[in-house]
């Protein structure tokens, strides 16, 4: 049988622990993120943060929310990927970053986007819990 039956009540119960995982320091910490300065989880910002176009105004952000040091750790990470899935694959493999979640796009995917580790993005399931894992950092606006 190539695939598996799960439960529906099972997977409408995983969405809601995805969602309510951000909000979750014990949850957040053990996925690699460094949270220990952020004064919340999820990090909340003002909605005039919507209309950033620039990267300049986006790491100003980062540094006023605390949230600079899971950035470092992503420019760390920075490596190349081992073996011969250099040729198949990217060659440079990094870590993530926080993920920002926005109401509407006014700029400010474009002004993360430059920014290593960031996925700028509506709120998705998939970005918020890759492979299933819970516990991603977000940056709500």
């Amino acid at each position: 049988m190539a695939e598996r039956l799960e439960f529906i009540g099972s997977v409408r119960g995983g969405r809601g622990t995805e969602l309510a995982a951000p909000a979750s320091p014990p949850l957040v910490m053990p996925k690699g993120h460094c949270v220990g300065e952020a004064p919340e989880l999820p990090l909340e910002a003002e909605d005039k943060v919507e209309g950033y176009k620039k990267t300049k105004q986006a790491v100003l952000l980062l540094k006023k929310l605390k949230a600079r040091n899971d950035i470092r750790k992503v420019y760390a990470s920075q490596r190349m990927r081992a073996g011969r899935g250099k040729m198949r694959n990217p060659r440079r493999v990094q870590c993530r970053g926080p993920s920002l979640i926005c109401n509407e796009d006014s700029g400010i995917i474009r002004a993360f986007r430059n920014i290593p580790g960031i996925n700028g993005s509506k709120l998705n399931i998939l970005k918020l819990a890759p492979d299933g894992h819970v516990g991603r950092f977000c940056i709500r606006t």
